[in-house]
């Protein structure tokens, strides 16, 4: 898979442009954000044009939900199904599990969380952000691409942090 950096607040996007690419659809970050449209705080600068702006973190970012994904899918017409689990559905025990069996699947797993809680950074407990899924290292373990554009790469994460971070804010989408 190529990886791609994410523009400020277009993590999702990054993500999708990689998917899209491994699937031989060429659309950037950007043009995916100008069709599902992004919320900016307050005077940031920005080409993209479906824009909202907001002076409250929890705003910044896509309104990701699972038929926004499928839209965005079908519209390219990747043949790719969209489900969702909350994190506020599950326990540390079974997502290990759940993301184990979806990536033995052969799915995609993006993962959605609080940027702050994550990265052990307060200020920003209520910036959401999304990683993609690498692999399940073991049971205390897991490796992500995260997109940034703060620190970009492969990251090893302990599955407890993804938990709490993603209990605070978000889920994980799975892509099949």
């Amino acid at each position: 898979m190529n990886y791609v950096i994410a523009d400020n607040y277009l993590c999702l996007f990054a993500l999708l442009e990689m998917i899209l690419k491994q699937n031989n659809v060429n659309i950037s970050q950007y043009e995916l954000a100008e069709k599902a449209g992004i919320t900016v705080p307050d005077g940031y600068k920005t080409e993209i044009k479906n824009v909202k702006y907001s002076s409250i973190q929890n705003d910044y970012g896509v309104a990701i939900s699972t038929s926004l994904l499928q839209e965005i899918f079908d519209e390219v017409s990747v043949d790719i199904h969209v489900s969702y689990l909350d994190g506020l559905h599950t326990d540390e025990v079974g997502l290990t599990s759940v993301l184990r069996k979806r990536l033995a699947e052969g799915q995609y797993v993006i993962l959605t969380f609080s940027y702050g809680v994550l990265y052990n950074k307060e200020q920003y407990a209520d910036l959401g952000h999304a990683s993609l899924l690498k692999k399940v290292l073991d049971e205390d373990w897991i490796q992500i691409y995260d997109p940034g554009p703060d620190s970009p790469g492969i990251k090893d994460v302990r599955i407890s942090d993804m938990y709490e971070a993603m209990r605070k804010k978000g889920g994980a989408y799975f892509l099949d």
